[in-house]
């Protein structure tokens, strides 16, 4: 199975990301994830779409996930990236 990259926009100083950042961290080492953070002060256009939002979860462009998620609700959109 090929690898899927996941990418989490945030900024450091985000308890919600740090959160969002713990809860991912039991699904890439053991499933075909890969993470990528990007710091959404590093880009304008980053900062103006997510700014209100982070988290933000994405995956090919989309979002799978943003705010403040449950264990069981990433676990489900992980599961349906697999599946898919």
């Amino acid at each position: 199975m090929p690898e899927v990259e996941l990418i989490l926009y945030g900024h450091p100083n985000c308890p919600l990301c740090r959160r969002l950042e713990k809860l991912l961290q039991p699904h890439l080492n053991k499933s075909h994830f890969s993470l990528r953070k990007r710091d959404i002060y590093d880009n304008d256009e980053w900062q103006r779409r997510y700014a209100q939002r982070v988290p933000v979860l994405t995956c090919s462009n989309r979002i799978i996930l943003e705010g403040r998620p449950s264990e069981q609700e990433l676990a489900n959109s992980l599961d349906h990236l697999v599946t898919s």
